[in-house]
């Protein structure tokens, strides 16, 4: 049930940026002959013939998508209008590859192996939308398959394979359904304790720097949602809100703004960062985490999964 919430808000999500408006494309270039322009920029296949069964639509549109992309020439793909591409990406990407199964985006990437500069270009691609921290659609989910395969390839270098190793193995810590790693923390009026010793139903792990103007819309929009207030009243939800950083004067200056119900605690140890125990290229961040301190939702920067799963929990 996680899952197909959080695939249909990134359905609506991918297809506002495919609708968007993107960068010039060569087709609007006066000085090019516009047939052969037209010829030369990848538009995906998203016809689906009459012939074709209704429930069978999604899956001939996944096989046919990149009919026309021609992953061998270079050239062609130098050309090509990235701010279409990436839309186009994340479209196949978010609303076309089932969820559950990333093997259409393994067999992607397995084609783009054609030449090592269409390599360097998917890899560009996937970064931007699945990893990108900027991106409301990053994924590790789906990212970590395309790690595995720049992992396997010959078309790139083992310097270039440097930074995706340390995001495969970041992505690979915390993921939903598994346990999540422990740490101690220490709050602000000093008792010590850790997240798996801190106890209920649901926990919601908030990481934060206090002066961020992102932290502060979201801790006013957990403070104003109805079913999070619900939650935290009955004590089946606590919210441990963690500074993963050193600077403890500021981490003190914004205490008296924090709700009292509330956990307002820091990584003194710095554990989180030196033992890279959680990814945390974009603050802020929630993980949802439930009774076994399993993870229900990772890396969230939006209310809107983590309030539809404590509202099934009210529910029960």
């Amino acid at each position: 049930m996680i899952h197909a919430w959080k695939h249909l808000i990134l359905v609506a999500a991918a297809t506002a940026m495919l609708f968007a408006c993107g960068g010039r494309s060569v087709r609007e270039n006066g000085s090019r002959d516009a047939g052969h322009a037209a010829s030369r920029i990848f538009t995906p296949s998203l016809q689906v013939p009459a012939a074709v069964q209704h429930e069978d639509a999604q899956a001939y549109l996944l096989d046919h998508f990149w009919d026309d992309f021609q992953f061998a020439d270079s050239a062609y793909v130098a050309g090509q209008d990235t701010s279409a591409m990436l839309r186009y990406f994340a479209l196949y990407a978010v609303q076309l590859v089932p969820p559950g199964d990333t093997s259409p985006l393994v067999r992607l990437m397995q084609r783009a192996e054609a030449s090592s500069n269409t390599f360097r270009y998917f890899m560009f691609l996937t970064e931007k939308v699945l990893y990108d921290p900027n991106s409301q659609l990053r994924d590790d989910e789906l990212y970590i398959p395309v790690l595995e395969c720049i992992m396997a390839t010959d078309s790139i270098g083992e310097l270039e394979k440097k930074a995706p190793r340390h995001r495969l193995r970041m992505a690979l810590q915390n993921r939903p359904g598994h346990a999540a790693n422990d740490f101690e923390y220490v709050t602000f009026d000093g008792r010590r304790s850790s997240l798996y010793g801190t106890q209920a139903e649901y926990l919601l792990l908030f990481f934060n720097n206090p002066g961020c103007p992102m932290c502060r819309d979201i801790r006013m929009a957990l403070e104003a949602s109805d079913i999070v207030r619900q939650n935290v009243s009955s004590g089946r939800l606590k919210i441990l809100m963690l500074y993963p950083d050193d600077d403890v004067d500021e981490w003190r200056k914004y205490a008296a703004e924090m709700p009292s119900e509330w956990i307002y605690a820091r990584d003194d140890k710095s554990a989180i960062s030196n033992g890279l125990l959680y990814d945390l290229k974009a603050i802020p961040a929630l993980y949802l985490l439930d009774s076994r301190k399993h993870v229900a939702v990772k890396d969230a920067s939006d209310l809107t999964v983590i309030e539809m799963i404590l509202s099934e929990a009210v529910a029960r």
